[in-house]
């Protein structure tokens, strides 16, 4: 084997054994704690809208929580556009309603992510070599692995928007389609507006931030595509408008949800937490490069300054724009890291190359990539049945789904009524809804301290529940329990 060629096998070789590295840190950080029980109350939420519409509850423009919902005059749940849960009730339907429908899902929206960025960095490298290292960045961003873990509505969102810069840098970059990509880019806004709504939109700003910083020679074909690329989504969007179903969904979104939310529904007291949001996210990846500045010198050509410019100002147009609005939570942020990921692994690239160039024994990095990938496996498969969350709520519904049929109603105690993930977990998990400080369903449930008046029509059935007591209604029943 001549040198050069033993030179190439021995950057295959460190090429895998970084990909066995990231693959195993990707799945040791998202799947074990994503296939547990337990979920945050967004990411229930939104399986349980999925879940109804696999069953026929509802419809794709007009979808369905529970029998009790009610919000802004409406008892669809219309809080955002309704692609992410038509995408998700495939999965209930090929699953047939299991809870690992909504987690698969979740997961299979993570895998795109890091195939969209290896997409991105070869339309920019011409290659795929170290295409691991932006991957490796965004996985050292604590809200990505989370958001991935507990089915966030970003997730799906951010595959559509990393998609519309691919196809838009490639109409940029590529002599052939042009016209082709940018239609694609402009159909992929439009879905990824489709799964989030306003927030989706940031790729717009895309080509002008790519005309400024390099300067396109031929201004005339620029412009024809990124005609095209505004114009698919927006006569989408207008064409939709035609039809009087879709019409009324999206616009009672805009209207009553959307501006309504932003102008009364604030979750922030400080429009700047945002910003401390971000540069807590960035800060371990920040600290990578600024260490490598200190102990590698970054050689970087006037190309890859540009591409870095360019994909931070992307990042920047998809997360400064909350500062507007003071409703905002950290896992906003998912959609604007891969930008910043893939800036920072262009960045410091060539630092990253010329220190894994050094490693000896090069075998060792395989290796230790595939010991470590069968520990996450290993590690995930052991975590089936167990509970990253809310286990004693969890085992108190299952509970009562024993008893209380499908599709009820029961009546809850007004203070547990704001116990949101209870409420999902009853939808989930057994399509039981809830009415607040109601006498007028057969079940009653309130909290076991501290004791309460129980309406005298009621008596406690014989079920043990943890936190939890369950009561009947019987008509015999003359006195207060309590």
């Amino acid at each position: 084997m001549s040198l050069l060629s033993l030179r190439k096998y021995q950057e295959h070789q460190l090429n895998i054994g970084f990909w066995l590295l990231t693959i195993a840190i990707f799945i040791g950080l998202i799947v074990p704690t994503l296939i547990r029980e337990g979920m945050f109350m967004d990411g229930q939420q939104y399986a349980c809208v999925a879940k109804n519409l696999a069953n026929g509850k509802g419809s794709f423009w007009f979808p369905i929580l529970s029998d009790t919902w009610w919000k802004a005059g409406s008892a669809n749940f219309m809080e955002h556009p309704p692609l992410v849960y038509g995408l998700q009730s495939i999965l209930f339907k090929l699953f047939d309603n299991s809870i690992y429908s909504e987690r698969i899902y979740s997961f299979l929206t993570a895998i795109f992510h890091f195939l969209l960025i290896t997409k991105i960095w070869k339309t920019i490298y011409k290659s795929k070599k170290y295409a691991w290292y932006p991957v490796l960045i965004l996985l050292s961003m604590p809200v990505v692995s989370w958001s991935f873990q507990n089915n966030i509505m970003e997730n799906t969102m951010s595959v559509f928007t990393l998609t519309a810069i691919l196809f838009l840098l490639k109409s940029l970059t590529q002599k052939k389609y042009i016209y082709i990509f940018s239609a694609a880019a402009g159909l992929s806004v439009f879905f990824a507006f489709l799964s989030k709504g306003a927030p989706a939109l940031f790729p717009f700003g895309a080509g002008i931030i790519y005309l400024l910083i390099f300067r396109q020679k031929n201004l005339k074909q620029f412009i024809t595509s990124q005609i095209i690329f505004f114009l698919i989504p927006i006569t989408i969007f207008f064409i939709l408008l035609s039809f009087p179903v879709p019409a009324e969904s999206l616009l009672f979104y805009l209207k009553e949800r959307l501006l309504y939310r932003i102008s009364n529904e604030p979750t922030v007291g400080n429009r700047l937490f945002i910003i401390l949001n971000l540069i807590q996210q960035l800060a371990i990846p920040l600290l990578i490069v600024l260490l490598l500045l200190i102990f590698r010198k970054i050689h970087i050509n006037q190309i890859e300054k540009r591409y870095v410019i360019f994909f931070t100002l992307i990042g920047l147009s998809a997360s400064l724009p909350l500062l507007l609005t003071s409703v905002q939570r950290s896992f906003y942020l998912t959609p604007s890291l891969p930008f910043f990921a893939i800036a920072l692994g262009i960045l410091s690239k060539n630092a990253i190359m010329d220190l894994t160039q050094r490693i000896k024994q090069k075998r060792i990095i395989t290796i230790t990539g595939a010991i470590l990938l069968c520990l996450s496996i290993t590690l995930s498969v052991v975590s089936i049945g167990k509970y990253s969350r809310d286990k004693d709520m969890i085992l108190d519904v299952k509970a009562m789904g024993e008893i209380i049929s499908s599709n009820s109603t029961i009546c809850i105690s007004d203070d547990i009524y704001n116990e949101w993930n209870l409420q999902m977990y009853l939808i989930r998990y057994n399509d039981i809804s809830v009415k607040p400080g109601c006498t007028d369903e057969p079940y009653l449930l309130v909290r076991k301290t501290p004791k309460q008046d129980i309406p005298v029509e009621f008596e406690r059935t014989k079920l043990n529940l943890l936190n939890y007591e369950l009561f009947k209604k019987s008509l015999h029943k003359k006195q207060s329990r309590y």
